[in-house]
C-alpha cells in the first residue's frame, strides 16, 4: 500500500501543541498502520478516527479498493474450505 503524504510537515512529538486533536491527527493520517495498545481504552476515539480515514480513502481510491477486494476474495477462496471447518468444529464438540 502507498504511504500517505501529509500536507504539511509534522512536528516532533515534543513539539504537539493539540495533544487530543489537531497537529496529532496528521500523525494518525501519515501512518500505514495504527496500534492502539491500552488495557482501559478498549474502543477509543482515535481507533475510530483512523478507521475513518482509511475508509475515505478506500472511498476515493478505485485501485486500491479493486486490490484489496481481490486480495481478500483469494483469502477467503484459500482458507474456506467446508470440509476442514466441519472437522475443526466436530473436534471440539
Amino acid at each position: 500500500m502507498p504511504r500517505i503524504k501529509p500536507k504539511r510537515k509534522l512536528p516532533k512529538p515534543e513539539q504537539l501543541t493539540e495533544p487530543l486533536g489537531g497537529e496529532l491527527a496528521l500523525y494518525h493520517k501519515a501512518a500505514n498502520i495504527y496500534i492502539h495498545a491500552s488495557r482501559a481504552d478498549t474502543f477509543p476515539t482515535s481507533v475510530l478516527e483512523a478507521m475513518a480515514e482509511r475508509i475515505s480513502q478506500l472511498l476515493r481510491d478505485d485501485e486500491l479498493r479493486k486490490r484489496i477486494g481481490f486480495h481478500a476474495a483469494e483469502s477467503a477462496r484459500r482458507n474456506s474450505d467446508l470440509e476442514r471447518h466441519a472437522d475443526d468444529y466436530l473436534s471440539v464438540v
